[in-house]
């Protein structure tokens, strides 16, 4: 068992690690398909305002996948069974031996894909909250820069600017609240 489980269930993880991220994967691309938008909208508005464009390209947020599955297998006797081989005949208790280890190997196996399943859903937990920052950092980035503009730029554009900078400082707050609503 310790030889065999943890080669086969890292070939499933790293078979199906596509599907098991899918979801991180996903929300990756909507929120750097979002933010991308925000940040040319943006640009766009900044470059009739001040004749200044943003830059809006940036490096894909990146992710961590899990490590190699972390696999126990522990103890499958409680007794130990060499203490009666020198009054007991191997032969006579062999298939009470392989009887009570076949009973065990669906439980191990079980409890391991479990871990397994625990680990890949703290990895994406864990990338999703980096996700979530990264994103946060950009977007506060790009209104600090709109915002060193407005202070330098001209005053006529000024107040339409500030506005739609409230706006989004709104939209951020509805945002936050509903990720609390959504996790409790």
């Amino acid at each position: 068992m310790a030889r065999t489980l943890p080669p086969a269930l890292a070939e499933v993880s790293f078979a199906e690690h596509l599907e098991i991220a899918a979801p991180l994967y996903k929300t990756r691309t909507q929120i750097s398909r979002h933010l991308q938008t925000f940040r040319d909208r943006l640009s766009d508005r900044t470059t009739r305002a001040f004749g200044i464009p943003l830059r809006t390209t940036e490096v894909d947020i990146e992710m961590q996948e899990p490590a190699n599955p972390d696999i126990g297998i522990g103890r499958v006797f409680d007794r130990s069974w060499e203490l009666l081989s020198p009054v007991v005949p191997v032969f006579l208790i062999k298939a009470v031996v392989k009887r009570h280890f076949s009973r065990k190997i669906p439980y191990i196996v079980y409890m391991n894909i479990s871990r397994l399943a625990s680990q890949w859903e703290a990895s994406i937990n864990s990338a999703l909250l980096r996700l979530e920052k990264e994103a946060e950092r950009r977007l506060d980035e790009s209104i600090a820069t709109v915002e060193r503009l407005i202070e330098t730029g001209r005053e006529d554009r000024a107040p339409v600017i500030r506005h739609d900078l409230e706006r989004i400082a709104s939209a951020q707050r509805t945002v936050s609240i509903l990720e609390e609503t959504t996790r409790t």
